[in-house]
């Protein structure tokens, strides 16, 4: 019988690396602005003729209708305004005249923006979508009528299409603590990760050897079976030699 081999032996299985780890999100709000309160004040300012949101004679009362007007020189605390980030991203409008914020009553179109204590109510939150200024019922403010004289009042409106510059409007920062709002935050850099596992055969682990394929018959070390030598055959027969006692053929 062949020879069998003993079986290839195994190696242990390749150990694993732990999952990579992610980096946590970026703490974003809508329009990619921070959650946060911010302290420095802008003023707010329209494209359709560079005035400003104004709170007309410095009223303190609340129910005072916001206006449009040229910027004061120097800046008067009526014309300031900053931003007060909640996390759902919307922003209340804050006025560093009094503190009271922009408030826009019913939501509904037409209706007119006035200055009211803060309570934090739909009524009184805001997002940015691009330049425009929209309140949660999706109105945009509008300076009413497009009109570019001093004292425009600001109202709800729906977004015209294409877009106008009574509907939208700049925060320009004002004072010496200027720091622009970020966009957007830097790409997050890219994890180094772990070096790809080697294949067989790793450091420390021989290669597996193979054997060499069962030769056939004859096989190495086993002499060759000849078979039986040819038979010779019978010689010819020359004759029967003479038997004694026989007379030759």
């Amino acid at each position: 019988p062949q020879p069998t081999y003993p079986p290839q032996p195994t190696y242990p299985p390749q150990p694993t690396y732990p999952p990579q780890p992610t980096y946590p999100p970026h703490p974003t709000s809508q329009s990619g602005y921070p959650q946060q309160t911010c302290t420095q004040h802008f003023h707010i300012t329209t494209h359709l003729n560079g005035y400003v949101l104004d709170i007309p004679g410095c009223n303190r009362e609340n129910g005072v209708k916001i206006i449009t007007y040229p910027k004061n020189s120097p800046p008067s605390d009526n014309q300031l305004w900053k931003f007060d980030y909640q996390p759902d991203g919307t922003f209340l409008i804050i006025s560093k005249l009094h503190g009271k914020v922009l408030d826009c009553g019913g939501q509904t179109q037409g209706t007119e923006l006035i200055m009211w204590d803060r309570h934090g109510g739909n009524n009184q939150r805001f997002r940015k979508e691009g330049n425009h200024i929209v309140s949660l019922s999706g109105l945009t403010l509008d300076i009413q009528g497009g009109n570019t004289a001093p004292g425009a009042h600001i109202i709800l409106w729906s977004r015209n299409n294409p877009p106008s510059n009574n509907q939208k409007f700049d925060s320009e920062p004002h004072g010496h603590h200027h720091q622009p709002q970020p966009t957007s935050y830097p790409s997050q850099p890219a994890y180094p990760g772990y070096p790809p596992q080697p294949a067989y055969p790793q450091p420390g682990y021989p290669s597996q050897p193979t054997y060499p394929p069962q030769p056939g018959y004859p096989q190495s070390g086993y002499p060759p079976q000849s078979g039986y030598p040819p038979q010779p055959g019978y010689p010819s027969q020359p004759g029967y030699p003479l038997q004694p006692g026989y007379p030759p053929q």
